[in-house]
């Protein structure tokens, strides 16, 4: 029985016909060769995660390569490979996309508080940013800065009082031509949490305030990491344009839990967008469309040779280490812990291990939630375990990760499709391994 024409029914994706893994596979090999030469004084080091990432992103859906898994459906026998992918932060798009789901998921139903949150919008000026191309670990102290910003103009005025808001932060770096932009996206609850869990909302400062606040708390920062000596701070603290800007107009009310989940995703969002990028292949100069125009230049597409392409977008490949999102406030994990136990010891019951909110789901819930084909499903909008044959629910029977059975298998189905087929026409060309 044929699957209805009205079933969303998953595409496999198909790795190289990808621009980006193109691009890669292609150049990668002069790319390493020239960088230091040619790109080391605009993007930065050459460091081993760039090269340990771009290998495991040419793998990354091929089966032959990464493994697979064998899906069967159980009423008609159909069988097809799934290709395991690489998992890499800020280069592979699939896999990004899929953490970011995954992410946003159990922020929303683990995390957040059922309160009005703000989304907070922190930039730095052009002359700060090169600071953070060459020294990462600088970006985890941004995010702190912005931190102990909105902490403390959340709690301007009040005495001795141990309240705080609860902020998610995300370190981004990319700007909307896939330049380097270090800057902070955060979530923020539009008030205090006090320790019992009561919420008192409270007006977000001015922008303006907030923005002289964080100037201050960034070139302190600078100063304190050697990065700045105290005139040049005090220089760019007597700015009229500083170039820095706190933005907090973006609100999401408690019941909208759909908009939290999506901006939480936007939050998260991958450096690399596939569809604006265009690569012609050879030598031909490559092409990355912005989303939007630029406000000032009105600049919306960077064209470049296919190795300045790759070197741009490899920049925000993060280092091994670094967390690009962070907990703050009442969001903590310490924080979140103490209040489980507090409500688990008000209603009689201990605290089960690892718990870290109320709400926290058991460890067969969370599997469940984080199992691959519903992610699959929430992204691509299709569920890869539906059979195309007959529409019944496939099963994963096996994880196939030897490369000698791998190489079998994989020859086995290249002889059947073969002997399907028949030998080819003379003349013909042979299909690719």
């Amino acid at each position: 029985m044929d699957a209805p024409e009205s079933a969303q029914l998953y595409r496999p994706r198909r790795p190289r016909d990808s621009p980006l893994w193109r691009l890669t596979e292609e150049h990668l090999e002069p790319f390493k060769r020239v960088y230091d030469d040619r790109f080391a004084s605009r993007y930065g080091f050459w460091r081993s995660e760039i090269e340990r990432t771009l290998l495991g992103f040419l793998d990354c859906g091929l089966p032959e390569s990464a493994g697979f898994a064998r899906v069967r459906c159980p009423l008609c026998r159909h069988e097809f490979l799934l290709a395991l992918s690489c998992k890499m932060r800020g280069f592979c798009a699939s896999c990004h996309a899929k953490r970011s789901v995954l992410w946003a998921e159990w922020l929303t139903e683990e995390v957040l508080l059922p309160v009005r949150h703000l989304q907070w919008v922190f930039t730095i000026p052009k002359r700060l940013r090169i600071f953070f191309l060459y020294d990462r670990s600088l970006l985890g102290d941004l995010a702190r800065c912005t931190w102990t910003t909105v902490r403390d103009l959340y709690r301007a005025g009040l005495q001795d009082h141990p309240s705080v808001p609860g902020m998610v932060v995300s370190i981004q770096t990319h700007g909307n031509l896939a330049n380097w932009q270090p800057h902070i996206h955060a979530l923020v609850t539009a008030g205090l949490v006090h320790r019992d869990g009561d919420f008192t909302p409270v007006d977000p400062p001015p922008s303006e305030v907030a923005e002289q606040l964080f100037r201050r708390r960034v070139l302190q920062m600078l100063v304190r990491r050697r990065k700045l000596d105290e005139d040049t701070a005090a220089s760019l603290l007597s700015w009229q344009h500083s170039g820095f800007s706190v933005h907090h107009q973006v609100k999401v009310d408690p019941g909208d839990t759909a908009g939290i989940e999506r901006l939480a995703r936007y939050l998260v969002h991958p450096p690399i967008a596939l569809d604006r990028l265009h690569v012609p292949g050879g030598e031909a100069p490559c092409t990355y469309r912005g989303s939007r125009p630029h406000p000032h230049t009105g600049e919306d597409t960077i064209v470049l040779d296919p190795l300045e392409m790759l070197a741009r977008l490899c920049q925000h490949i993060p280092p091994p280490g670094l967390h690009m999102t962070r907990l703050y406030g009442a969001y903590s994990s310490r924080t979140r812990a103490a209040r489980a136990r507090r409500l688990a010891s008000s209603q009689g019951r201990s605290a089960p291990a690892g718990e870290s909110t109320p709400e926290t789901l058991t460890a067969s819930q969370l599997e469940r939630r984080r199992a691959w084909a519903r992610l699959i499903k929430k992204v691509f909008e299709a569920s890869p375990l539906t059979c195309p044959k007959c529409s019944a629910e496939m099963r994963i029977v096996a994880f196939i990760l030897d490369p000698r059975v791998i190489r079998k298998i994989l020859e086995h189905l290249r002889n059947v499709a073969a002997r399907a087929h028949g030998p080819p026409a003379a003349g013909a060309a042979r299909p690719a391994s």
